[in-house]
């Protein structure tokens, strides 16, 4: 996934699942914000995101089959390439 987001910068932990068709945010703790949305593909995949900090990952089927979300996932500094 490209998104516009650098290739080097801040990651938050690679997603990896085996059901498709779920959706996914990325949500920026610090003030609630919605950072991205996207539909997965099943495809293992790493979150980038353009500013340090604490982040919520919702994973979530949109017909309402499956819902969870991590919170306090803290962003990894990608090393220079």
């Amino acid at each position: 996934m490209d998104n516009g987001f650098p290739h080097k910068g801040w990651v938050l932990d690679a997603v990896r699942l085996m059901r498709r068709d779920l959706c996914l945010q990325v949500i920026r703790e610090s003030t609630g914000e919605i950072v991205y949305t996207m539909r997965l593909t099943g495809q293992p995949f790493t979150l980038r995101v353009f500013e340090e900090g604490a982040y919520s990952i919702r994973v979530f089927d949109p017909d309402g089959d499956y819902d969870e979300t991590r919170r306090g996932v803290w962003t990894i500094r990608t090393p220079a390439v």
